[in-house]
Protein backbone atom coordinates (compact mmCIF):
# COMPACT_ATOMS: atom_id res chain seq x y z
CA UNK A 1 0.00 0.00 0.00
CA UNK A 2 1.71 3.25 -1.05
CA UNK A 3 0.86 6.35 0.42
CA UNK A 4 1.44 9.57 -1.20
CA UNK A 5 1.91 12.49 1.38
CA UNK A 6 4.33 15.83 2.13
CA UNK A 7 6.01 15.04 -1.64
CA UNK A 8 6.97 11.36 -0.20
CA UNK A 9 5.87 8.28 -1.54
CA UNK A 10 5.65 5.72 1.37
CA UNK A 11 5.29 2.09 1.72
CA UNK A 12 3.09 1.72 4.34
CA UNK A 13 3.11 -2.17 4.12
CA UNK A 14 6.50 -1.90 5.82
CA UNK A 15 5.24 -0.23 8.81
CA UNK A 16 3.25 -1.93 11.99
CA UNK A 17 -0.77 -1.92 11.83
CA UNK A 18 -3.44 -3.16 13.17
CA UNK A 19 -6.46 -4.76 12.56
CA UNK A 20 -10.17 -4.53 13.68
CA UNK A 21 -12.69 -7.14 13.43
CA UNK A 22 -16.38 -7.21 12.96
CA UNK A 23 -18.05 -10.42 13.94
CA UNK A 24 -14.72 -11.70 14.15
CA UNK A 25 -13.75 -10.72 10.41
CA UNK A 26 -11.13 -7.84 9.30
CA UNK A 27 -13.04 -4.72 9.19
CA UNK A 28 -10.48 -2.18 9.25
CA UNK A 29 -6.69 -1.30 9.42
CA UNK A 30 -4.54 1.49 11.65
CA UNK A 31 -0.74 1.49 10.03
CA UNK A 32 1.12 3.27 12.05
CA UNK A 33 4.92 5.01 11.45
CA UNK A 34 6.57 5.08 14.85
CA UNK A 35 9.60 7.84 14.48
CA UNK A 36 11.42 9.04 17.67
CA UNK A 37 9.24 11.25 19.53
CA UNK A 38 6.34 11.15 16.70
CA UNK A 39 3.48 8.86 15.38
CA UNK A 40 2.23 8.94 11.99
CA UNK A 41 -0.39 7.38 10.96
CA UNK A 42 -0.37 6.38 7.83
CA UNK A 43 -3.62 4.73 7.07
CA UNK A 44 -6.70 3.91 8.90
CA UNK A 45 -9.94 2.72 7.18
CA UNK A 46 -12.72 0.54 7.66
CA UNK A 47 -15.71 -1.77 5.49
CA UNK A 48 -18.24 -0.47 7.70
CA UNK A 49 -18.70 2.81 8.79
CA UNK A 50 -20.61 3.81 12.52
CA UNK A 51 -20.25 0.85 14.39
CA UNK A 52 -16.87 2.15 16.52
CA UNK A 53 -14.04 -0.19 13.91
CA UNK A 54 -12.57 3.38 13.49
CA UNK A 55 -12.89 4.62 17.06
CA UNK A 56 -11.06 1.39 18.27
CA UNK A 57 -8.00 1.62 15.78
CA UNK A 58 -7.48 5.06 16.52
CA UNK A 59 -7.71 4.43 20.26
CA UNK A 60 -5.34 1.20 19.10
CA UNK A 61 -2.75 3.36 17.87
CA UNK A 62 -2.73 6.21 20.72
CA UNK A 63 -2.27 3.93 23.05
CA UNK A 64 0.75 2.08 20.51
CA UNK A 65 2.01 5.54 20.60
CA UNK A 66 2.37 6.46 23.94
CA UNK A 67 4.38 2.67 24.97
CA UNK A 68 6.48 3.72 22.04
CA UNK A 69 7.17 7.39 24.10
CA UNK A 70 6.03 9.67 21.33
CA UNK A 71 4.75 13.09 22.25
CA UNK A 72 2.28 13.30 19.23
CA UNK A 73 0.14 11.48 17.09
CA UNK A 74 -0.18 12.71 13.54
CA UNK A 75 -1.66 12.00 10.15
CA UNK A 76 -2.05 13.29 6.85
CA UNK A 77 -6.03 13.48 5.12
CA UNK A 78 -7.12 15.88 2.05
CA UNK A 79 -9.99 18.90 1.80
CA UNK A 80 -12.56 16.29 0.51
CA UNK A 81 -12.04 13.77 3.19
CA UNK A 82 -15.08 15.57 5.21
CA UNK A 83 -16.17 12.28 7.31
CA UNK A 84 -12.57 11.85 8.28
CA UNK A 85 -12.04 15.26 9.12
CA UNK A 86 -14.63 14.76 11.40
CA UNK A 87 -13.68 11.61 12.61
CA UNK A 88 -10.35 13.15 13.68
CA UNK A 89 -12.11 16.72 15.69
CA UNK A 90 -14.09 13.69 17.52
CA UNK A 91 -10.81 11.68 18.40
CA UNK A 92 -9.66 14.85 19.89
CA UNK A 93 -7.39 15.61 17.25
CA UNK A 94 -6.32 19.20 15.99
CA UNK A 95 -5.54 20.59 12.74
CA UNK A 96 -2.60 21.89 12.86
CA UNK A 97 -1.39 22.25 9.41
CA UNK A 98 -3.15 23.34 5.88
CA UNK A 99 -0.95 22.47 2.60
CA UNK A 100 -2.15 24.14 0.26
CA UNK A 101 -2.30 22.75 -3.39
CA UNK A 102 -0.16 19.78 -2.17
CA UNK A 103 -2.40 17.17 -3.79
CA UNK A 104 -1.42 18.23 -6.97
CA UNK A 105 2.10 17.35 -5.57
CA UNK A 106 1.13 13.67 -4.22
CA UNK A 107 -0.61 13.09 -7.18
CA UNK A 108 2.51 13.45 -9.40
CA UNK A 109 3.87 10.68 -6.86
CA UNK A 110 0.84 8.75 -7.14
CA UNK A 111 -1.48 9.26 -9.73
CA UNK A 112 -3.92 7.45 -8.69
CA UNK A 113 -5.08 9.96 -6.54
CA UNK A 114 -8.37 11.22 -7.86
CA UNK A 115 -8.97 14.95 -9.06
CA UNK A 116 -12.67 14.83 -7.07
CA UNK A 117 -13.59 12.99 -3.66
CA UNK A 118 -16.68 11.04 -3.71
CA UNK A 119 -18.86 14.27 -2.58
CA UNK A 120 -17.41 15.75 -6.14
CA UNK A 121 -14.95 17.77 -3.88
CA UNK A 122 -11.81 19.00 -5.68
CA UNK A 123 -8.67 17.20 -4.04
CA UNK A 124 -6.14 19.97 -3.86
CA UNK A 125 -5.27 20.27 -0.46
CA UNK A 126 -3.50 18.13 2.77
CA UNK A 127 -4.71 18.60 6.10
CA UNK A 128 -2.55 17.55 9.39
CA UNK A 129 -4.10 16.75 12.29
CA UNK A 130 -2.21 15.75 15.62
CA UNK A 131 -2.96 14.82 19.21
CA UNK A 132 -0.07 15.61 21.62
CA UNK A 133 0.42 13.08 24.01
Amino acid sequence: MLVARKGELVDASAYPGFVGLLDGQPAGLLIGRPDEDEYEVLAISVTVEGVGIGRALMEQGVADARRRGARRLWLTTTNDNIRAIAFYQRMGLTLCALNLGAAAQARALKPSIPQHGQLGITVEHELDFELVL
